[in-house]
């Protein structure tokens, strides 16, 4: 009993492997919160640009923020949020970061 319980687990993992479903959400002074999902594999979502985002994904399979630019200094301190959560490829992901005022070029996933 034990070893077929503990088989559903392995094929249940097996196939969320290839699942990739995503929460973005950008937070900005001056602009209402933005959320948008996004899942690949078969591609689904709110995303603006789905095929683009989920080709990202499958050719680099990240989702890491760039660092904001060291040698920008602010005038006007306006703060961008830039969140995400959900699965990758069938890992759990969560990722967030802040901008004190200008946002670096961005890849795909993250362009909405």
């Amino acid at each position: 009993m034990a070893a077929a319980l503990m088989a559903v687990p392995a094929g249940g993992a097996a196939a969320q492997d290839r699942l990739t479903d995503l929460t973005f959400t950008r937070d900005e002074p001056d602009h209402p919160v933005r959320t948008v999902t996004l899942g690949c594999d078969p591609d689904s979502g709110s995303h603006p640009n789905i095929a683009a985002a989920c080709r990202y994904l499958a050719a680099d399979g990240d989702l890491v923020l760039p660092e904001e630019n060291p040698d920008v200094h602010c005038i006007r301190y306006h703060p961008v949020s830039l969140h995400v959560i959900g699965t990758l490829n069938g890992r759990p992901v969560s990722a967030h970061r802040t901008y004190g005022c200008v946002v670096p070029d961005l890849p795909a996933p993250w362009q909405f």
